[in-house]
This record gives structure tokens, C-alpha cells and sequence, in this order.
């Protein structure tokens, strides 16, 4: 640093002589180091003029080295952020991330939860005026993850590249191929049965990450549509309206089939354990917990019954498939006769099985292979039931090996469980 832009100040202490040095190449120094519990790399914070009984209003200078920023919080009185040097980022809780510059004033609203920084090539300095300090300055909460910083939100598992397939997924066949559609949707060709269980294939209502493996109105023929309940990432009106014309039926609870009688679609509601069939096929109706509208004021105009949920017991010539549907953990979901594959929700959600939940389902039958359902589809990085990650469920289940992660369109030909294995596992329980 030249000698030019020191500030040498000279104080006389009981006959001595005490030397400063002052950097006026700053409006304000940088202060005291910033305490790791709420700051990520290396900051410093000036408190230039504390609030006091006269002004409701804190202000101090904040720098951060390039890379470093705050942990989430939230001011109950609000804050203004003045950027007096560099570059960084604001973001608020789902919304994307901001770049700041020298010059720049952002207003965050009291309780908005956030975070800021310098940029992860330059530093950067702003004033910080907390408002309304009668009220608690700060709260506290999360670290900003490195994913967070780097991309403007929370990682969230993708699903790989999709493979799209067209009408010969539709035509005879002498096994049984499951394709996953995206999210909890899946088609399956049994021996030229074709069915699909919760499709979602255009027009959802939250932006998602992949693109459909195939467009509703390129369905050719199905012989069913299997719905699991009323929520509209299985029970996709957009979609299901244009398969409505190709195919010879729609299957749900008996809630789900007077929604579809109302559109006009050829539908049949069935009791939970009721059996019914599909050229070779047999579907028996498994049971499901997903009330989470009762839980919500205004949520729902009725009260909603276990009933109205369900899951699907999918028997083939190759073995039987469980299409679990969404729903709390239930016993009897641990008690079944093994299945030859698991459509596998591991949502880490308090209306699914939970991720300790699904591992438990998992470990119960743990030759059974696992399709991974129920993730990387939709983008909402805050919402657990959108954000299952195969990596965690790995390291948690017996038997990893036995995930199934499918492209969306991909076909997976299911094999029947050897009969050894299915004796040993009924004979655990």
C-alpha cells in the first residue's frame, strides 16, 4: 500500500507516542471479523451507529471477501441494503438470485428471508440500515449451500436425459416392459396390455425439469388409465383429457371416478382391495393414508377418507408390480407378499412414507427391485415431495444394487423374483 493513502495519526499516551494507520481508500474500515455460526468465508462487519432510544435504525458496513456471504435470515423490522464497492448476490427465498453492484439499493420487506454476498470473483461492501429495531434485529437460520450460492437455489436430483418412444411402446409383446413417464407416471406393456398409472404429460402448474417422453395426444391405444387420487400431479386433467379418446377406461377410488364421471370419461371407482381385471392382467387396489387436505383450512371443500387414495397391486405373467400411489407409512404396506418390482416413491415428505418410512418399505422386501418414482421431475428445489435423491437412498437401503434409476421413456423388462427369495422374505414376516 503507497504512504499516500495512510492516515498517520499521533496520539500523546502518558508521554509516549501511539501510531494508527487508516486506509482512506474506504469510506468506512472493515471492522471486526464476521462470526462463522452466520457467515460463510471471510467477512467484516463495521457497526457505524448502533440503534438507540432515539433512532429505531441500525446501521454498519458489511465486506465480503469474493465466495463469502451470510447464512439465511430474516429481519422483523426489514432492511436496506446501499452497495458502496464490488459485485455480489441478493436472493430471496424463492425467487432467483440477484447480482448486486456498486450503486445498487435493494429494499428486503420485514420477514422476508434472504441471504447476500460478494460474488465468487470480487468482493463486495454495502451499508446495511436496519429498520424497526424496537422489533428483533436478525434471525438466524440455515448456511447458504455451495448449490445455493452457485445456481440460485437448493440442489435438487435430475433425472437422466429422457429417451422418447413413440407407438411401438403400444404394440403386442411377449414380456412386460415398464417405462417411467416423469414424476409418479408409468406405462406398461404386458404382453400388449397397455396401461398408465398417473400420467402427467403436459400442463402441470409448477415448471418441471425434463421433457415428457411422449406428447398425450401420440398415445395410440390404452387398454386403462390407473389413477391414485385426486392430487393433479397423478390425476392430470390436461392430460387425461386427450387420452380420453384412445383409451377404453379409466380405474381410481370411488371419489376419483365421480371427478371423471363429471368430465364425461368412461370410468369405474373401485373399493380398497377390490380386484379387477385387464386382458391378462389383474389390478387389486392397495391401500393408502394421503388426507393431507383435512390438515389445510381451505384447503378442501370436503372432508377426505383413507379411501379415496389408493395404490395398485398390478399382477402380470412376469410377476406382480406395486404402484404405490402417495400415502403415509401403514402396516400393512410391510406385510405383502413380496412384489417383483416397486414403483418407489422416497419423497422425504410428512404425507408420503417419509425417506425412513420408504427404507423401511424398502428393507421389508429387499430383493425387490426398486423403480424410482416421484423425483426429478418437478423443479421445486423447497418441496419435499418433488426432491427424493438417489444418492441418499443408496446409502440407507439393503441390496443398492437393486435401484432402478430410468430415464423418462426408458423400458425396464420386469423379471419375476425367484421363488426362493419370495419364500424367505414372506417367512420373515
Amino acid at each position: 500500500m503507497k504512504i499516500s493513502k495512510l492516515v498517520l495519526t499521533i496520539i500523546l499516551l502518558g508521554g509516549g507516542l501511539k501510531i494508527l494507520a487508516q486506509d482512506t481508500s474506504v469510506v468506512f474500515q472493515k471492522g471486526d471479523k464476521a462470526p462463522g455460526s452466520f457467515f460463510t468465508g471471510n467477512a467484516w462487519v463495521n457497526v457505524l451507529a448502533p440503534a438507540d432510544t432515539i433512532f429505531n435504525t441500525q446501521v454498519g458496513s458489511v465486506t465480503f471477501e469474493a465466495g463469502a456471504r451470510t447464512f439465511w435470515h430474516f429481519h422483523e423490522g426489514g432492511q436496506i441494503l446501499l452497495v458502496t464497492d464490488g459485485k455480489g448476490y441478493y436472493q430471496e427465498k424463492g425467487k432467483a438470485k440477484q447480482t448486486i453492484r456498486k450503486g445498487d439499493v435493494i429494499k428486503c420487506l420485514p420477514g422476508t428471508e434472504h441471504w447476500h454476498g460478494a460474488s465468487n470473483e470480487s468482493s463486495m461492501t454495502h451499508l446495511a440500515i436496519n429498520t424497526n429495531t424496537q422489533k428483533p434485529v436478525v434471525r438466524w437460520l440455515n448456511a447458504v449451500t455451495d448449490h445455493e450460492y452457485l445456481y440460485g437455489k437448493k440442489y435438487q436430483a435430475r433425472a437422466p436425459e429422457t429417451q422418447p418412444f413413440g407407438v411401438e411402446a403400444f404394440g403386442k409383446s411377449k414380456e412386460t416392459v415398464i417405462r417411467w413417464t416423469g414424476n409418479a407416471g408409468f406405462l406398461i406393456n404386458s404382453h400388449g396390455t397397455t396401461l398408465m398409472i398417473d400420467p402427467l404429460l403436459k400442463d402441470f402448474d409448477m415448471p418441471v425439469m425434463i421433457n415428457y417422453p411422449i406428447a398425450p395426444e401420440n398415445v395410440p391405444r390404452l387398454d386403462a388409465v390407473l389413477i391414485t387420487h385426486s392430487d393433479n400431479d397423478h390425476f392430470s386433467i390436461p392430460t387425461n383429457k386427450d387420452l380420453a379418446a384412445n383409451t377404453r377406461a379409466f380405474h381410481s377410488t370411488f371419489y376419483v371416478d365421480s371427478l371423471m364421471k363429471n368430465l364425461g370419461w368412461k370410468s369405474y371407482g373401485h373399493a380398497i382391495g377390490e380386484t379387477f381385471k385387464l386382458g391378462n392382467v389383474k389390478v387389486k387396489l392397495s391401500p393408502a393414508d394421503h388426507q393431507w387436505q383435512n390438515a389445510y383450512k381451505g384447503a378442501a371443500n370436503r372432508f377426505f377418507k383413507k379411501e379415496d387414495c389408493t395404490g395398485f397391486l398390478i399382477e402380470t405373467p412376469e410377476g406382480t408390480i406395486w404402484a404405490q400411489g402417495d400415502s403415509k407409512l401403514m402396516p400393512e404396506h410391510l406385510k405383502m407378499t413380496p412384489p417383483d418390482a416397486i414403483l418407489f416413491d422416497f419423497s422425504d415428505s410428512e404425507w408420503h412414507f417419509t425417506l425412513a418410512g420408504a427404507v423401511e418399505i424398502a428393507n421389508a422386501y429387499p430383493d425387490t427391485p426398486l423403480l424410482l418414482s416421484h423425483w426429478g421431475t418437478v423443479d421445486a428445489p423447497d418441496f419435499a415431495p418433488f426432491n427424493g435423491d438417489p444418492e441418499k437412498l443408496k446409502k440407507l437401503i439393503s441390496n443398492p444394487e437393486r435401484m432402478v434409476i430410468l430415464a423418462p421413456g426408458q423400458p425396464y423388462k420386469l423379471r419375476p423374483l425367484k421363488k426362493q427369495n419370495k419364500i424367505q422374505q414372506n417367512e420373515k414376516k
